[in-house]
């Protein structure tokens, strides 16, 4: 790329960011350590076996729905309790209390 890197690249995202492949002619270890510390999902050194980029993107692809699943579910259960009205310590304990609860509840009513 002229005039900037990837790394220069990967400086400017901002977070969040989103899920980077690095696909460098430079792949030795060094640089891929420096690629995933810069905030690099997956690093792919050129030449690249066509499966191996096709299976980073999937994981890739996997990441962000899971990224959007945890999203709504957060949204989900902030939603259903935004009828309790406090929010001392003593309250978050409580509720903490009741989403570890939860699952227990629900296999124990359902099986």
């Amino acid at each position: 790329m002229p005039n900037v890197d990837g790394f220069g690249v990967l400086a400017e995202l901002a977070p969040p960011a989103p899920v980077v492949i690095v696909i460098t002619a430079h792949g030795d270890i060094a640089t891929a350590v420096r690629a995933m510390r810069a905030g690099a999902w997956d690093f792919v050194p050129k030449p690249f076996d066509p499966d191996h980029l096709e299976q980073a993107v999937g994981r890739a692809l996997e990441t962000c729905r899971l990224r959007r699943d945890v999203e709504a579910l957060r949204g989900s259960v902030e939603d259903r309790h935004r009828f309790v009205l406090g929010d001392s310590r003593a309250m978050r304990d409580v509720m903490a209390t009741v989403e570890r609860a939860r699952p227990a509840t629900r296999r124990s009513c359902s099986g």
